[in-house]
């Protein structure tokens, strides 16, 4: 199965100078854990849940900080027509539950995102799913102890 019929579809993004109580509140309305940010149809990094949370613990005014000061420039995507199962390795390899799906290598027009949830409910390959918690969670886990 192709990544394009398991992800969200156009997936809403901030500009660089929305404040994190805005992109806080449009996570909450769309009920998702990371904002691409970007100027047009060009992205210039993403902002996720644990970058607000981080922020707020630093201090950060909610009402005056900027997506610019917290975003990932990285981006990690793949493309639609990537197979799910390359998605999963993907997020495995980098440890990230969420990527960012483009349309193609010409363009690369953001179309959509893929999560680990998307994945777990588009396959019944449970093995997958559970690979992709176990990778992305395994560093996190060794760090710890």
């Amino acid at each position: 199965m192709d990544v394009k019929k398991a992800m969200t579809l156009n997936p809403t993004f901030c500009k660089p100078e929305t404040t994190l109580r805005e992109i806080a509140k449009t996570m909450k309305s769309l009920d998702s854990g990371i904002i691409p940010i970007g100027d047009g149809e060009r992205l210039l990094g993403m902002i996720t849940d644990r970058d607000i949370t981080l922020s707020l613990a630093n201090n950060a005014d909610p009402d005056k900080t900027l997506a610019r000061e917290f975003m990932h420039a990285s981006i990690y995507y793949c493309y639609e027509d990537a197979s799910i199962d390359s998605a999963a390795a993907s997020m495995g390899k980098l440890q990230v539950r969420r990527l960012i799906v483009l349309n193609n290598k010409e363009s690369k027009k953001m179309v959509g995102v893929i999560s680990m949830g998307d994945i777990a409910r588009f396959t019944h390959d449970k093995i997958t799913s559970g690979d992709i918690v176990n990778k992305v969670s395994e560093e996190r886990c060794e760090q710890r102890h």
